[in-house]
């Protein structure tokens, strides 16, 4: 992976629970206002959760992008079943250049909302 993907290599070797435990990406709390959430250089790591443990997501460097059509699927499974209430897909700009900025350097104003599921039903009170 060091050659491979040097930039997902140096978030290895910064935490590597960061690879394994997603989830930890998920901000509760914030009524759908992730803008304020989740400031501007920070996108990456979902505005610097876990004490940090996400923190190398945020590294500016040459890290591995995937050029994707204006239509795509997004195949998700909530393995842990948490419910979220909802999903939200975001995708930088055309003109982005993640090889200068890289996620130190997406902000809200060089993502666009792609997608959104509709709310989540609540399940009845006990």
């Amino acid at each position: 992976m060091a050659t491979l993907d040097p930039m997902c290599w140096q978030a290895w070797q910064a935490d590597p629970q960061a690879m394994w435990n997603w989830n930890g990406l998920y901000r509760d709390g914030v009524g759908g206002n992730h803008q304020a959430a989740v400031p501007d250089g920070t996108l990456c790591s979902g505005g610097n959760t876990w004490d940090g443990r996400y923190a190398a997501m945020d590294v500016p460097g040459a890290w591995k992008t995937v050029d994707k059509p204006a239509r795509f699927t997004l195949n998700l499974l909530d393995q842990a079943i948490h419910g979220a209430d909802y999903i939200r897909v975001y995708a930088n700009k055309q003109g982005f250049n993640p090889k200068r900025s890289a996620c130190a350097g997406v902000t809200w104003n060089w993502s666009a909302r792609r997608a959104a599921s509709p709310p989540a039903p609540r399940p009845p009170s006990r």
